[in-house]
């Protein structure tokens, strides 16, 4: 188990520290700050879909990245929100960092929040009237973290989820930076923490665990990805598995149904 080195914001794991602009770089663990919510019935679940490819087939690189997306990784259809509901967005920004590997932007949301407060999540937020998702994604990425629109190009997006806390649909847009970002907390009211999560830590063995949650006569798979001091989990970690499997071109089926929302 990770020891936990430092109070909140301002933290230093394996010699890396921005002040509350972090580098993640840090051995499996399952010291979580934050509160899991897991019921009383529980189960493990599924291995990480990548689980059986060699280990050299698991390293995902500018280039790499850069032949999925041409090759259809991500979907490109229409999306058409009128019959669905309240609707948001989120961003994934993947950025070359060290050595030609990538890492994702992750924010830890402010612990004033009334929902998911101190939970680490993707930049986004709710859908302004006649918005089209995409810009709601980089609106709120600008909002949260001072991302610049033209520092990034949207390749596309992931399956849509739709959350049972709050009943709405999130649609997760892919950006690609060609630089890393200058990214602060522009929104101390939203956001206590940036994080620059590497891509290859998320796919290190025994990083991503998945359990399934029994919900009255049902259960859920929940996703998750140790950080050591910190896991992402639910929505968020969803959507990083979805995005990791198909950047290594595994397939893997949508977890909701996201018929509704493709135009043809």
């Amino acid at each position: 188990m990770s020891d936990r080195k430092s109070g909140e914001g301002h933290g230093v794991w394996d010699g890396w520290s921005v002040d509350r602009v972090r580098v993640v770089g840090v051995s499996p663990g399952r010291s979580a700050r934050q509160h899991l919510p897991r019921p009383q019935l529980w189960t493990p679940g599924a291995e990480a879909p990548w689980a059986g490819l060699p280990s050299g087939a698991r390293r995902l690189t500018v280039a790499s990245i850069g032949r999925s997306i041409s090759a259809g990784a991500l979907e490109t259809s229409p999306i058409d929100v009128a019959d669905v509901g309240p609707a948001a967005s989120v961003l994934a920004v993947l950025a070359p960092a060290a050595d030609d590997e990538l890492e994702v932007i992750v924010t830890r949301r402010s612990r004033h929040l009334r929902t998911h407060a101190g939970e680490l999540s993707l930049p986004g937020g709710a859908q302004d009237p006649g918005e089209a998702l995409v810009d709601t994604a980089l609106r709120e990425a600008t909002e949260e973290v001072g991302l610049r629109r033209g520092d990034v190009d949207v390749a596309g997006y992931l399956h849509p989820l739709r959350t049972a806390s709050s009943g709405r649909w999130i649609v997760p847009f892919v950006a690609v930076a060609e630089h890393r970002p200058n990214v602060w907390i522009a929104s101390p009211n939203e956001v206590a923490e940036v994080l620059h999560v590497p891509l290859v830590h998320l796919l290190k063995p025994g990083v991503f665990w998945e359990e399934r949650w029994g919900m009255g006569d049902m259960s859920w798979p929940i996703s998750f990805f140790d950080l050591g001091p910190d896991v992402i989990w639910g929505a968020t970690a969803a959507m990083l598995r979805d995005l990791l499997a198909r950047l290594l071109d595994v397939a893997v089926p949508p977890r909701q149904d996201p018929a509704t929302w493709v135009r043809t």
